[in-house]
């Protein structure tokens, strides 16, 4: 058995898809590509894929990570061909890589997550509005009942100094963007950052940016 690390993306055409179902679709992608899929024992097997973290709902991505185990040797080169000649529209293989089989499970290794947020319609006074937020002490924030800092969760935050002016994902060019902030969140064990939650904190709509994750990053 072999343990292999996918580096993955979802596109606009699925950025509405939830997170179970990203993982069927993931799941029949590598049965597609006639990978030798290991399953768990028992009278309910299950796929042995392991996701990192759940992307949110509504948002890009080109930094996933999950961890599949196969029943046998393949050359990571091979299956990377075999995942991209496989996937559906909306899913995207950039790397396949092994991984030792007695390594840490993903979701036990999650730090911090960085997200760029591409903002539909210029904010003025950007810059000072993440200044403002940055020099708070604390920014309490009421998350499903229960009440939070949101400035512990915040590592980085500041407007990128060259945005793109649109965004193209799968050829197609869908939407136009002059400003870009990006964030790096606290992830993993205890509360984790939500890149909404920050926009809200900054007065800016949720429906005027669109996000996208660009990389998950691990404990050693």
């Amino acid at each position: 058995m072999i343990r292999l690390r996918l580096l993955f993306g979802k596109t606009v055409w699925m950025r509405y898809t939830a997170h179970l179902d990203t993982q069927r679709t993931l799941e029949r992608t590598i049965r597609r590509a006639q990978l030798p899929l290991a399953y768990s024992e028992g009278f309910t097997p299950h796929a042995k894929i392991h996701f990192a973290s759940a992307l949110p709902l509504g948002c890009t991505s080109i930094g996933e990570l999950a961890d599949i185990w196969l029943t046998e040797e393949i050359a990571a080169e091979e299956c990377l061909s075999a995942l991209i000649r496989s996937a559906p529209a909306g899913l995207t293989f950039f790397r396949v890589w092994n991984v030792p089989l007695n390594e840490a499970e993903l979701q036990n290794r999650i730090q911090s997550a960085e997200y760029r947020c591409f903002l539909l319609k210029n904010k003025d006074q950007l810059r000072q509005r993440i200044e403002a937020l940055l020099a708070s002490t604390s920014l309490p924030h009421k998350r499903r009942g229960r009440e939070i800092d949101l400035r512990l969760l915040i590592e980085q935050l500041y407007e990128e100094n060259d945005p793109l002016n649109s965004i193209q994902e799968d050829g197609v060019v869908w939407q136009a963007a002059q400003q870009c902030i990006a964030m790096r969140l606290k992830a993993g064990e205890g509360a984790s950052g939500r890149p909404d939650e920050v926009l809200e904190a900054l007065a800016i709509p949720l429906h005027e940016a669109q996000i996208q994750r660009v990389r998950i990053i691990l404990r050693d």
